[in-house]
């Protein structure tokens, strides 16, 4: 899990070979794309792009996926994010293939982000996440969720 701003995403474009594409994406967007699906490249990396009503942690589930890496940028608002590795996770459900999402009980200690306007999130597939919770009260928010398709790196040797 990564926590940052927009403004250092430079430092973390080299951990993937299409991370620099999400972070351009997210410096030119436009605040009069609607809301939806916005391809950057196909299937192996897009833009979701939402409007969010935030709501008490209680109320929302920690969930992972496997064949995407989420880069979760707020554009306007606030939003608490939960985060707790997966091996730490109990699974609520079995893992949705098609959709790429499995859902988890809530951890007995879980690390709280406050991600504001400008700031990014980069959840792994080792990363379980609870977005979109409340930081004091409900809240509208605007964000772009980049998915980035996983890799499989070769070894160097």
């Amino acid at each position: 899990m990564i926590l940052d701003t927009l403004a250092n995403a430079d430092r973390y474009a080299d951990l993937h070979p299409d991370f620099a594409r999400g972070f351009a994406y997210l410096a030119e967007f436009s605040a009069e794309i609607p809301d939806g699906r916005d391809d950057i490249d196909g299937d192996r990396v897009f833009a979701l792009v939402q409007t969010v009503q935030t709501a008490p942690a209680s109320e929302k589930h920690f969930e992972a996926h496997r064949r995407y890496i989420d880069i979760q940028y707020v554009l306007s608002g606030k939003e608490v994010m939960e985060h707790s590795p997966v091996g730490d996770l109990t699974p609520s459900g079995a893992f949705d293939e098609g959709k790429d999402v499995g859902f988890f009980h809530d951890p007995a200690g879980a690390t709280r982000l406050l991600v504001t306007e400008g700031t990014f999130a980069i959840f792994f597939p080792h990363d379980g996440h609870k977005p979109c919770c409340a930081a004091a009260e409900s809240a509208t928010v605007r964000k772009i969720v980049i998915k980035v398709a996983v890799q499989e790196i070769a070894n160097p040797d």
